[in-house]
């Protein structure tokens, strides 16, 4: 009994000029360029190749994120929301993974999810639940990678490595969305698009509208962690080591 191959396209295309075509062609000429044909249409395929902003959906919960491409780095242009199970602000913690939702202090996922903060900020996450929230292919930006994208938006190496406020090149306003923090000179022309959601800490919640505060993955020590910090009715970004029990919004890298 015969066997019966099926051959894919690509591969009857490379079995065609490898022994159908003349002998006097350059078969190694076309095999390159068959080669470089292939790369080049994956390569057009992926929006995160060819596309300086985009969509995303987080296989985790369907959520859909945009993303936008600043210096050679992709980052989410929306704050993380993914939500596996939510703590009131009474529940902290510095070793156990916690999440929250601003102003919610229940624990059901229904009715967290169900609320204005959840669907307008996303999620709040302390240090160990922020290490692990990004969807695959995505990871939590580490100190460096903040900086690099500063120094991308202007910022002086010096600054960039400065802790407390640095204020070089203007960068939080390039990075605050328009709306939502009242009387401002906002570009948002990373289109990063930070929006004031906010935090948590031992006093509870607060600072809806007027800061936002982003987790970074670098460790300071075995209690804190770096973040990122930008207030409404300050100028500058805020680098310094903070609580890991504190709950701070999240925004993912690409790996």
């Amino acid at each position: 009994m015969k066997r019966e191959i099926t051959l894919k396209p690509v591969e009857f295309a490379y079995l065609y000029i490898q022994y159908q075509l003349p002998a006097t062609m350059n078969k190694k000429f076309l095999l390159a360029a068959f080669a470089l044909a292939i790369i080049y249409s994956g390569c057009k395929k992926d929006p995160f190749v060819t596309d300086n902003s985009g969509t995303f959906t987080d296989t985790h919960d369907n959520h859909v994120y945009p993303w936008v491409k600043i210096g050679t780095q992709i980052w989410m242009a929306e704050n993380m929301a993914y939500l596996p199970y939510v703590n009131p602000s009474t529940v902290i913690s510095t070793a156990e993974a916690r999440s929250y939702v601003f102003g919610y202090q229940g624990t059901s996922l229904t009715e967290a999810m169900a609320t204005p903060n959840w669907d307008n900020y996303g999620a709040l996450y302390n240090y160990e639940a922020a290490k692990i929230a990004c969807p695959d292919g995505w990871h939590l930006p580490t100190d460096a990678e903040w900086k690099t994208m500063e120094m991308f938006l202007g910022m002086s190496q010096a600054d960039a490595d400065k802790t407390g406020w640095r204020t070089n090149g203007s960068v939080e306003l390039k990075l605050k969305a328009t709306t939502a923090w009242g009387a401002n000179s906002n570009t948002n022309s990373a289109k990063f698009s930070a929006i004031p959601s906010g935090f948590m800490d031992f006093r509870g919640f607060g600072n809806l509208m007027s800061s936002a505060a982003f987790w970074t993955a670098t460790s300071f020590d075995a209690t804190k962690a770096y973040d990122r910090f930008m207030s409404a009715d300050t100028v500058g970004i805020h680098r310094g080591p903070w609580p890991k029990s504190e709950a701070y919004s999240v925004r993912c890298v690409r790996n």
